[in-house]
């Protein structure tokens, strides 16, 4: 019986402190039939040498353009993907030694799951576990209507794809900037079943230059990928969702913007999670110094 062959692709982007590490990290997975492309997205701090360095010591492709943008890198690195399994990986994060074991496991056995991630420990710029995620009891499994309500996303540093199912949508939406909640949630869309390990595969790196940091950025985006299924009837709930889901981050980092995002909101949709996180802003407001309701002259 033959290996699958499993394609990891790495878009990489101005990350020449972490790029070595995440790359051995899939040189090192013990399934033994990998396809690894990693394509620089414009780096300007040395990376590009770097990559080239380790693609010639373990002869994996790379290949550099001009800055594009993740979903168009990612784009352009299927269109040479030869394996029926795709991981899109970080470019910052480290893969533990059996991620792509486990996970093709658990894709050979169920056709019918278009997109399978897991659990992820936490580390920090300098590698340290910040954080460790243990393992659950369970697979959870999830339809589509299930993910729209509750806007769940696979993040990419757990993600594995079924090649077929990436093709079947088209490929990334490159008017969305981010990768993660697209995929998963298109591919589910088409009728996939979308699963989660209850164990982690990988070590998400959080550091000041994530792309994820940026959380008005992923807010505009989850929202107008939602658009394209304004007409299903769990629309709503999933838009609401992503309200909550960002106004923590709102809360913490921009008490102005996070009046904003309530007042874009109606009173309607609000659910129990939008009313925890509306406490949250209004003890965040009293112990500010600042005012943040706009006077009657302004």
């Amino acid at each position: 019986m033959s290996v699958p062959l499993v394609t990891v692709i790495i878009p990489s982007y101005n990350h020449c402190d972490y790029i070595e590490a995440s790359i051995l990290s899939v040189v090192a997975q013990t399934h033994p039939a990998i396809q690894l492309i990693v394509i620089d997205d414009g780096s300007v701090d040395g990376s590009q040498a770097l990559i080239d360095a380790l693609a010639q010591e373990h002869g994996f492709t790379f290949l550099a353009h001009e800055n594009r943008g993740v979903c168009a890198t990612l784009n352009r690195a299927l269109a040479l993907a030869e394996g029926e399994y795709v991981v899109t990986f970080g470019s910052d994060d480290i893969m533990l030694a059996d991620r792509i074991e486990r996970q093709l496991a658990h894709m050979v056995q169920h056709p019918e799951v278009g997109c399978v991630g897991a659990r992820k420990h936490i580390i920090d710029g300098q590698g340290r576990r910040t954080q460790s995620a243990s393992a659950r009891e369970r697979v959870k499994s999830y339809s589509f209507p299930e993910l729209l309500r509750k806007a769940k996303a696979v993040g990419a540093p757990t993600a594995m794809y079924r090649l077929q199912a990436m093709q079947e949508v088209g490929g990334y939406d490159e008017r969305i900037t981010l990768e993660d909640f697209q995929m998963s949630l298109r591919i589910a869309s088409l009728g996939y079943r979308v699963d989660i390990l209850p164990f982690p595969v990988t070590c998400y790196r959080v550091h000041d230059r994530n792309y994820s940091r940026s959380y008005r950025r992923h807010f505009r985006n989850d929202l107008m990928l939602l658009r394209a299924f304004k007409a299903h009837p769990d629309y709503l709930s999933g838009r609401t969702e992503v309200f909550n889901r960002y106004l923590g981050a709102a809360i913490k980092m921009d008490l102005v913007h996070a009046r904003k995002m309530f007042s874009r909101l109606p009173l309607t949709y609000w659910n129990r999670s939008t009313w925890r996180r509306y406490r949250e802003y209004c003890l965040a407001v009293s112990r500010s110094k600042f005012p943040f309701w706009p006077s009657k002259s302004s």
